[in-house]
């Protein structure tokens, strides 16, 4: 089914074989430029996504994050990029320990992976994050890699805190006293 360039060479002559070479070309030099095409519109998203984005090696160590990501840990891309999430130690030993558990288990089970954590924000504070962890695959379907896709879900849970603070009665105290409790409960002033 497959012909050798020679093949071709020898049956065709020489004018058909370079019409080859050059049909072959361009196919290549189109499939390279849709790729690198396909790269630019995916780095495009990523630059801009709201979301915090980061891509892991299969040593748990940090190749790439975008611009949300830097801002939210407050970090150059050159201080993240290289180290593990426990070298890092941006969420504090516990909270690292369980987001760089998640991303062995990723790497070693293929599977996506979950999980709300609460971390030191670097304008003060503290968020609650909701990370997806999805295996990056190579050619042949191995795990070569983790991407890690990250919302801050701060203000959700907030609002669920509301909420808990009125299921567990804190509504009966009167509506002043309702207001200063809901307040001393979320750490804020209403």
């Amino acid at each position: 089914n497959t012909l050798s360039l020679q093949t071709v060479m020898v049956s065709f002559g020489l004018a058909s074989f370079l019409i080859c070479i050059c049909y072959l070309a361009r196919k290549l030099v189109g499939e390279r430029r849709s790729r690198t095409q396909a790269e630019a519109a995916l780095h495009t998203l990523a630059v801009n996504s709201p979301e915090n984005i980061i891509r892991y090696d299969r040593q748990c160590r940090a190749i790439y994050c975008n611009p949300r990501m830097t801002e939210t840990l407050g970090a150059d891309p050159e201080t993240l990029l290289g180290k593990t999430p426990l070298e890092l130690g941006a969420g504090g030993p516990e909270v690292d320990a369980e987001y760089e558990g998640h991303l062995r288990q990723v790497l070693e089970s293929g599977a996506s992976s979950d999980l709300e954590i609460v971390m030191p924000h670097s304008a003060g504070g503290f968020r609650s994050h909701h990370i997806r962890m999805v295996a990056e695959r190579d050619p042949q379907g191995g795990v070569a890699g983790v991407l890690a896709i990250g919302r801050n879900i701060t203000r959700r849970k907030r609002m669920e805190d509301a909420l808990h603070f009125v299921a567990q009665g804190g509504w009966l105290a009167g509506a002043e006293s309702f207001c200063h409790g809901l307040a001393q409960f979320l750490g804020q002033s209403l």
